[in-house]
């Protein structure tokens, strides 16, 4: 079975999750553009890849993860308020999957991620939680935000979310925790 995303089950430090927010507000975002498709989307991102530096915060997150994946990068992502990016599959072959935290708004105002058939048909609507979610990002999805700024914060793996899922549930991705 593929599936489309899965809840991690671990609690980060609030004092981490506002240090992260507090970067993404500092942070210069670019609009996204598709890496193959060339498609541009009401979506702006940053990237260590590209926009932001591995500052000690992101580095701490990397570490989060169990040394036995291996994260390709680290990613903000800024919607603005009543944007929307339409039903796609992500095309990089370096950010199969994501893990992600809800940085902002509060999650009871957080807009879902939905995730679509091959022909768009709403498959189902995912609601965040404080806990981090893995997404598979090669499964079609899309966000329509709300009027609120939203913010959030994307560790990248090459490795599918099944192997994801099977690996949380032997070894556990998440370490414990790491000192604030």
């Amino acid at each position: 079975m593929t599936y489309d995303c899965y809840e991690i089950d671990y609690d980060l430090d609030p004092v981490i999750r506002s240090k992260l927010l507090d970067q993404a507000y500092c942070t210069n975002f670019r609009n996204f553009v598709g890496a193959k498709s060339g498609s541009t989307y009401d979506l702006k991102v940053a990237s260590t890849a590209s926009e932001i530096d591995k500052t000690p915060l992101i580095e701490q997150m990397i570490n989060l993860i169990n040394s036995n994946l291996v994260v390709e990068g680290a990613v903000y992502l800024y919607f603005e308020p009543n944007k929307t990016i339409p039903p796609h599959v992500d095309d990089s072959l370096r950010r199969t999957s994501a893990i992600t935290w809800a940085l902002s708004p509060n999650i009871g105002n957080f807009s879902p991620v939905m995730f679509h058939d091959e022909n768009d048909n709403l498959e189902r609507i995912f609601y965040y939680s404080n806990k981090p979610l893995i997404l598979n990002t090669h499964y079609r999805h899309s966000v329509k935000n709300n009027s609120y700024h939203r913010y959030s914060f994307q560790l990248c793996l090459q490795n599918s979310i099944d192997e994801l899922i099977e690996f949380d549930q032997k070894e556990g991705i998440i370490k414990e925790s790491f000192s604030v």
